[in-house]
């Protein structure tokens, strides 16, 4: 079985159509590089760090009972948040003041 030129561009272009579909869906957006929680840590190791420590001190993220949540979006107060490390999605809800008319909970 042959494809002849018509079937062959009308393929490519549901192809360009479904591609650009899917892009529009997505919001085309390309998902952010963030801070590891490490480099979270170090940072306010270094910041809280007490004159006469070494700096070569550094706390394990395993460690520590908290984790840091970076919380953006349709929140009353989008911001970095420490919350136990046992904490769920609504407690971080919670600390951002919760969410906003717009916000889109399903």
């Amino acid at each position: 079985m042959t494809f002849s030129k018509k079937q062959w561009l009308i393929g490519c272009i549901c192809l360009a159509v479904g591609l650009a579909f899917y892009i529009y869906r997505t919001g085309g957006e390309k998902p952010e590089s963030s801070l590891q929680t490490s480099d979270i840590i170090k940072a306010e190791s270094s910041a809280t760090k007490k004159e006469g420590e070494s700096s070569d001190q550094v706390i394990s993220s395993q460690d520590s009972p908290f984790v840091m949540v970076d919380i953006k979006g349709a929140v009353q107060k989008p911001g970095v948040y420490q919350l136990p490390k046992d904490a769920r999605v609504k407690d971080a809800l919670a600390q951002a003041g919760g969410a906003t008319k717009e916000a889109d909970l399903r």
